[in-house]
């Protein structure tokens, strides 16, 4: 299974390097590179930077696992994510620390890069991004009761 997200282009090998990182990897899933940037026009154009690493150990920008070891962790029936996590950011997260629990490992794969459009900054979105950072606070409140630890970054 591979999660990006959707305003994601991928490279013509980006499942290929996924596939061949992850053989042989039972308990792995692969972490691709992402870069991001606001020209679509030619996104491969743009240099990976700084602002681009992730310390997250499992996000849905660019992971491949395998579907068993994404099924293990289903506590419902419903799936894997937790379906409280219902509005904006660490559903992704909190399924990775369930992940984590079962000894799940992150292998790099920086060969599998996606681009990810993210527009040049402009006054007319501050609604949004304010809206998008308090849905973002009331999940993270429901991932730390959840999961009462500051291992997740």
């Amino acid at each position: 299974v591979v999660f990006i997200d959707s305003d994601l282009v991928v490279t013509p090998s980006f499942l290929r390097h996924h596939q061949k990182s992850l053989k042989g990897q039972a308990q792995a899933f692969t972490y691709g590179r992402v870069v991001n940037t606001d020209n679509f026009d030619d996104p491969t154009s743009e240099p990976f930077k700084l602002s681009d690493m992730s310390a997250a150990f499992f996000a849905t920008g660019n992971v491949a696992i395998r579907r068993t070891q994404l099924l293990s962790v289903d506590q419902s029936g419903g799936g894997p994510f937790d379906a409280k996590f219902s509005e904006y950011g660490w559903e992704d997260l909190e399924l990775g620390e369930r992940l984590r629990q079962k000894g799940a490992r992150i292998i790099h794969c920086p060969d599998a890069v996606g681009f990810h459009y993210h527009p040049a900054f402009s006054a007319d979105q501050i609604p949004s991004l304010i809206s998008q950072e308090r849905q973002r606070g009331r999940n993270a409140v429901c991932f730390f009761t959840k999961h009462p630890n500051f291992g997740v970054r």
